[in-house]
């Protein structure tokens, strides 16, 4: 789940106010507000699901030691691996959602195309042959389409093999 969120914590022991952001799971800020505090402890969280646009009840806990804070300062507890793989589930979050919407718009595209050609509306019947051609004029125009999310996706060799067969079954029903 990717998320944005701001936390704040207040702490009289270690006499630090600390700040946290987090964007989408990939940037994540520590910082030190302030290491004179000397009020009541607090803690506040605000965050969201940025791709519902919905408020999250998210507690973060905001437990660093002044040394921890100069650590973090100088780049002593960076896990760049975890940046990394969380910016590879983004983007291929993103990749997906893209290629759905390009998918629909394509669909759609096909739709009014078809009908456009055939000259039919949507509250026509059509018979059988008459639904073949619409299907045909559909296939032929959504086709580049397809070819272009397959040819960008990897198969495994077993999906292959499953493609290459339904491909010489289809073949074999023609002849």
């Amino acid at each position: 789940m990717f998320f944005h969120c701001v936390g704040i914590s207040g702490d009289p022991e270690t006499k630090q106010i600390l700040g946290y952001v987090e964007y989408f799971g990939c940037l994540r800020i520590v910082a030190c507000l302030s290491s004179t505090y000397e009020g009541e402890s607090f803690q506040s969280c605000y965050a969201i699901d940025p791709v519902r646009g919905t408020e999250l009840d998210l507690q973060i806990e905001l437990a660093f030691s002044p040394e921890e804070i100069r650590a973090i300062y100088e780049y002593l507890r960076v896990d760049y691996s975890v940046q990394r793989d969380a910016v590879g589930r983004l983007l291929a979050y993103w990749s997906k959602k893209d290629a759905e919407a390009a998918l629909a718009r394509a669909v759609d595209d096909a739709v009014e195309y078809a009908r456009a050609e055939f000259g039919v509306t949507e509250s026509e019947n059509m018979s059988e042959e008459q639904a073949w051609v619409f299907a045909e004029m559909f296939a032929e125009r959504i086709r580049p389409t397809l070819e272009h999310l397959v040819r960008g996706r990897r198969f495994t060799p077993d999906q292959m093999k499953r493609i290459l067969q339904m491909i010489r079954d289809e073949e074999g029903d023609e002849n």
